[in-house]
Formats: C-alpha cells, sequence, structure tokens
C-alpha cells in the first residue's frame, strides 16, 4: 500500500481559531511530529490550504454572507506555522471549499504520487476533514484520519463526525503506522 500524508488548513487563521480542541500548541506540536515521521519514512506530503484571493472573491457562500475572510492569499493567516511549513518537492494545493477534492490539483497530486491511501491531519474535523475523508472514501482510497494532529473549534460537532466517519471505516489513529 502506497500511503501519502495530507495536512488540511493547519494555517494561521484557522489554528487561531476560538475554542480550538486541541489548542494550537499541542495541535502544531502533533501535527509536527507526524509530519516528521512520515518525512523520515518517505512518505509523501500533501499541504492543502484554503486560499481566498479578494480580487477574485473565491470564498464559500456562507463565508459571503457572514462577512467572512480569511486565509486570505498574501496575509500571515494564510500561511502555516513554521513547524509545518512544505519543504521542497511538497506538493501544496490551494482550496475554496471544504474537500481538498474540490480542485482538480489535489486528485492529480495524488494520480502523480501512484497512492491508494491517505492520512487526513489538520483542521477541522466537523468541516474540511470530514468532507475530504468522504471523497477519498468514495474514490476507493483507504482513509485513515490521525486523532492527535486532527482539531475543530466545534466539539461537539466533531465528536459527532468521528462517530460517522467511524461508521464508514475511517479508521483514527496514531501515527503514520495507522496504528489503532
Amino acid at each position: 500500500m502506497s500511503r501519502v500524508l495530507v495536512l488540511v488548513d493547519l494555517q494561521d487563521d484557522f489554528l487561531s481559531a476560538e475554542g480550538l480542541v486541541p489548542h494550537r500548541e499541542k495541535l502544531v506540536e502533533a501535527a509536527g511530529r507526524l509530519l516528521d515521521d512520515c518525512r523520515s519514512k518517505g512518505v509523501p506530503v500533501v499541504h492543502v490550504w484554503t486560499t481566498i484571493d479578494r480580487e477574485r472573491d473565491n470564498r464559500m457562500p456562507h463565508w459571503k454572507e457572514s462577512g467572512t475572510w480569511k486565509c486570505v492569499r498574501g496575509t500571515p493567516g494564510h500561511e502555516p506555522p513554521e513547524r509545518l511549513r512544505p519543504k521542497k518537492g511538497e506538493h501544496i494545493v490551494h482550496k475554496s471549499f471544504h474537500s481538498a477534492f474540490s480542485v482538480p490539483e489535489f486528485g492529480a497530486s495524488l494520480g502523480e504520487l501512484s497512492v491508494d491511501g491517505m492520512l487526513l491531519a489538520g483542521v477541522h474535523l466537523h468541516a474540511c476533514i470530514r468532507a475530504t475523508a468522504l471523497d477519498a472514501y468514495a474514490r476507493g482510497l483507504e482513509v485513515a484520519i490521525a486523532r492527535e494532529a486532527c482539531g475543530s473549534d466545534d466539539p461537539v460537532h466533531a465528536s459527532i463526525t468521528k462517530e460517522f466517519l467511524e461508521f464508514c471505516g475511517i479508521n483514527f489513529c496514531r501515527g503514520v503506522e495507522y496504528e489503532a
């Protein structure tokens, strides 16, 4: 089995969300350990970032309605913390909707890497992680979610999401080897 680590929305605007569980420092540290482990084992990495362009105003409709501007290209909030920055050769995919599969570049990156499984980490479990996991599952990929390296600012919704994803056969694991 060939796997890829997919880091979703580990960007300052999302990591600064009020009520984020686990808290930013703990989440960044866990994601950083996972990233280091994957890199040391030669697991390819794809960084998926929400990227909003003011000129095109490519925000999701509910962000437009609420006046939300997060992860705007060129702002500090768009960037990941130093610990989680991509290295040369790692793919970066820019999306503006929940699922990483909402942009063709993501599927192309997976095809280029010839993977049949994915380990997901990032924020928010109840939204972008869930949407990406379900889209991967629908495409026949083996999907696991790194539980310590995944967070949400809506813990109740995240708990319900975890139960649902487990019901679908998506594993919540400790790390790169998909340990329970």
